[in-house]
């Protein structure tokens, strides 16, 4: 069986990496089904654009630690999630800039939505609408240079 991992939402960061943390980055939507979490009804539009984000592109890329599967739900099983072009996701992290941080979730955040009815926190959906896919970011970049100042990676200079 898969192992699921669950973290508090708004805590840092530390998947994988624990003890250490990554300033700047809060995770969001790593649950585990059989705990209580905020549940209620999205629109829509709001589950559309984020699955249109997870898919990826040339200049907007916030996928982190890509995998070769689907995403695993502890109470479904696999899962396949398409993108509104009807493109499989792939088992990942999204990684979505807002203001002055950035919210690590797992993909697996699309079915939770949608299947699980989890209601991700306000600031979360504010960062889903204020995405604009045009400009330039490039999550896996953010996420080795985090590597390195969390003190997890050394790198000789």
């Amino acid at each position: 069986m898969q192992e699921l991992f669950a973290y508090e939402d708004f805590t840092d960061y530390s998947h994988l990496i624990s003890p250490y943390t990554f300033v700047g980055v809060n995770n969001v939507g790593w649950l585990n089904l059989k705990s209580d979490f905020q549940k209620g009804e999205l629109r829509s539009s709001l589950l559309r654009k984020l699955k249109d984000v997870a898919r990826q592109d040339e200049i907007f890329q916030p996928t982190v630690e890509p995998g070769r599967g689907f995403p695993f739900c502890e109470v479904c099983g696999p899962v396949k999630i398409c993108n509104s072009g009807g493109e499989l996701i792939r088992d990942a992290e999204l990684w979505i800039p807002y203001e002055d941080i950035i919210f690590a979730s797992p993909v697996l955040i699309l079915h939770y939505m949608e299947v699980h009815h989890y209601l991700p926190p306000a600031e979360y959906i504010d960062a889903i609408i204020g995405i604009d896919i045009r400009q330039p970011f490039d999550a896996e970049k953010v996420y080795r240079d985090k590597l390195v100042t969390s003190g997890w990676f050394y790198r000789e200079r």
